[in-house]
């Protein structure tokens, strides 16, 4: 048998793929791990080096509109041309109206998005929540104690945090003798699910609490002094909640080999600050953003030193974590953007932050602000909005985070687009594209895509990983019609640039379908 098939290869003959019995997607992909083939695809010829990714456009379920037959034979001739044979792929193409198939490559298979993810949790917060729901803050004393209490605000600042401290003042000027940081709306911890598969100081991987600033995030900027003596240190947000061991030097000249690294110190982080900075640096000093490892407590700290700066007094004690006692009275509040404009920073941005503040969130009920939700709360509440509004199944997807950072979930192009069109068929379904970047003009899009043929005419979300390149959304066709897509890309080698180029290809070529 196995001559049989080297002679026909030899002759030229090519086996069509209908002939080829289909095995279960599971069964392809184990063979595949140990043969080093992928059995859902007809051998390629070989005059052809870039064929194992042929559009499957066989399928009864297609679309015969005429410009879909069109997109599938231009989308399979360029992904002919393409150096996709190691990378697992899976593409999606339909009407965004009506859910109609127009062209798909591998549209089953469960990939990781990455950040494309966070279209489902958006998704879901905005069905739930609504555009115009808000997050409140509050400020309620008793007995000499200010409570800090946080609802969930993802993008809560410091200049808003410094008007509560000032109302807090001018209410109680002399009697505050404690902090206390009432976080008891969020429960399960800081760190959100599948963080701890890597360990790191950086800011796309913060922890989140109900009360949080600069998205979990702590700036140390460092300043030459004078030359042979350590440099000065500031800290962002202020009040000393990351503790500083600087062991640098100012030297003389301009140049800096500063290293600033953020570590766990039970509750509170410790920033370690090495190397030289010239003393001609004055004016641009060396920083760094990085991840601090308890958010509410940060912001205590914060809101201490700001209540401090307001009645030119000092509060003994360190800050602490508490219920509030209903007795409390309530001095202050401040609530935050509507959700509408928080997706759009979210998903604009691709704001890990934002999404894992919202995958708690997104659990309550609308009325209740402070009502205590947990991780779990959140997963189970998007993975029975997808199982009962989208009809997926429990077996074949996995949502485990509400980012996608790391091993945040399994989906497939199809089930992308499934959701890309339910939204386009939502009420709401204006803000939700709203939220997205815009190609050529803005968020993780700005740079791409950028001629005037394409600028503006694909709305999308971006998806990063080491080894995942992403894109998923909506274009609008030179005659007017709106597809939904989606293109998930595995084992790319790193090779992100690359990618992302043949998906702009394919952006382009669904923009000129006529």
């Amino acid at each position: 048998m196995v001559r049989f098939f080297i002679v026909m290869g030899i002759l030229g003959v090519v086996f069509p793929a209908q002939a080829l019995p289909r095995r279960p997607a599971q069964e392809h992909d184990l063979r595949a791990a140990r043969l080093g083939v992928v059995y859902d695809l007809p051998a390629p010829q070989k005059t052809e080096k870039h064929t194992s990714n042929p559009v499957v456009d066989s399928s009864e379920s297609f679309s015969t509109d005429r410009r879909a037959r069109t997109l599938r034979k231009r989308l399979q001739h360029l992904l002919r041309s393409q150096p996709l044979a190691t990378v697992r792929l899976s593409i999606a193409v339909s009407n965004a109206a009506t859910g109609e198939e127009w062209a798909a490559r591998n549209p089953d298979r469960t990939l990781n998005p990455a950040s494309t993810l966070k279209l489902i949790t958006s998704a879901v917060a905005l069905d739930r929540l609504g555009p115009d729901y808000r997050f409140t803050t509050h400020v309620r004393f008793l007995d000499g104690t200010a409570y800090l209490v946080g609802s969930g605000d993802p993008q809560l600042s410091l200049n808003a945090l410094d008007r509560l401290a000032q109302r807090l003042v001018d209410h109680s000027p002399r009697s505050i003798r404690r902090i206390v940081v009432d976080d008891e709306a969020f429960s399960g911890g800081v760190l959100p699910p599948g963080y701890d598969k890597k360990q790191t100081d950086a800011a796309y991987r913060a922890s989140v609490g109900s009360i949080a600033l600069m998205d979990g995030t702590t700036k140390i900027s460092v300043y030459p002094s004078r030359e042979g003596q350590p440099p000065r240190v500031v800290q962002t947000p202020p009040g000393g909640y990351v503790l500083i061991d600087n062991r640098a030097k100012t030297v003389s000249g301009k140049g800096s080999t500063i290293r600033i690294r953020v570590t766990r110190h039970q509750r509170r982080s410790k920033a370690v600050i090495t190397g030289r900075i010239g003393r001609k640096r004055k004016r641009r000093p060396t920083w760094a953003n990085r991840r601090v490892e308890h958010p509410p407590l940060a912001a205590g700290y914060a809101f201490k030193a700001l209540i401090e700066k307001h009645c030119d007094c000092g509060i003994p004690g360190d800050v602490t974590l508490g219920p509030t006692p209903p007795r409390a009275q309530r001095i202050a509040h401040h609530r935050s953007e509507p959700l509408s404009a928080l997706m759009a920073t979210m998903n604009k941005t691709s704001n890990n932050f934002i999404a894992e503040m919202l995958l708690r969130a997104l659990a309550r009920e609308r009325d209740n602000a402070f009502q205590t939700v947990s991780w779990d709360d959140g997963l189970r509440t998007v993975r029975t909005w997808l199982e009962t509004k989208l009809g997926f199944q429990a077996d074949d997807y996995q949502y485990s985070n509400g980012s996608g950072l790391y091993d945040g979930g399994r989906f497939s192009a199809a089930q992308v687009v499934r959701l890309l069109v339910h939204m386009n068929q939502h009420a709401n379904r204006e803000l939700y594209r709203a939220s997205l970047a815009v190609a050529g003009r803005d968020g993780t899009l700005k740079g791409r895509l950028i001629a005037d043929a394409t600028a503006g005419r694909m709305v999308g979300k971006t998806g990063t990983l080491n080894e995942v390149s992403a894109l998923s959304g909506y274009v609008r066709t030179r005659n007017g019609q709106r597809l939904a897509f989606s293109i998930l890309m595995n084992n790319t080698g790193g090779a992100t640039q690359q990618m992302r180029r043949i998906q702009d290809r394919i952006v382009s070529l669904l923009i000129e379908i006529r």
